[in-house]
């Protein structure tokens, strides 16, 4: 109000954003609408998916290199991206944060820097992209997640993306997510 000399008027990009806003009152006024944000498919780069030559299912995910990008379970960041070499862990934008929970990086991942590789060229080459982050982490909307859907690529994300993505994800746990990344690869 004393900035712009009159109520403002905030509009969310998710339900989560609308969430933490809170309700109407003197000084915030919430709208009814929601900008979910968007990628015009129609400017965007096209890759061709090829086939990866290997019998491994290839998942990967990109972010920031920030700890609540990542689980902060040892547990479920294991289960959510395997570090036996079972599955290809392919990660775009640093993984240090993974340090700190499971003591070293694994050397059975793939991981690139932020930046250095365009995130429409990294995930062409996966089967799917899976990204669960650390429980203090409120995600306002997920663009990461919708960079994929727009290349193509089948996303596996927690269930608390549902209001945002709906039918387009695939919604599972960490403990669920590679079982979940099988059955559509089987399918």
């Amino acid at each position: 109000l004393e900035a712009l000399g009159q109520r403002a008027v905030w509009i969310p990009v998710s339900p989560a954003v609308r969430s933490a806003l809170g309700d109407d009152s003197a000084d915030v006024e919430v709208s009814g609408n929601t900008w979910v944000e968007i990628i015009d498919v129609a400017t965007e780069p096209t890759v061709q998916r090829d086939p990866v030559d290997d019998t491994r299912l290839v998942i990967g995910r990109h972010s920031r290199p920030d700890r609540l990008k990542w689980p902060a379970d040892a547990e479920e960041l294991r289960a959510a991206y395997p570090v036996d070499g079972s599955v290809r862990v392919r990660v775009l934008g640093g993984a240090d944060p993974v340090a700190d929970v499971l003591g070293a990086v694994p050397d059975t991942w793939e991981v690139s820097a932020f930046g250095s590789v365009e995130p429409v060229e990294f995930l062409a080459g996966l089967d799917a992209f899976v990204y669960f982050h650390h429980p203090d982490l409120t995600e306002a909307f997920g663009r990461t997640i919708l960079e994929a859907l727009a290349v193509g690529v089948p996303a596996v994300v927690p269930a608390h993306f549902e209001p945002i993505f709906g039918t387009a994800c695939l919604y599972a746990t960490p403990h669920t997510a590679i079982e979940t990344v099988r059955a559509l690869c089987d399918d």
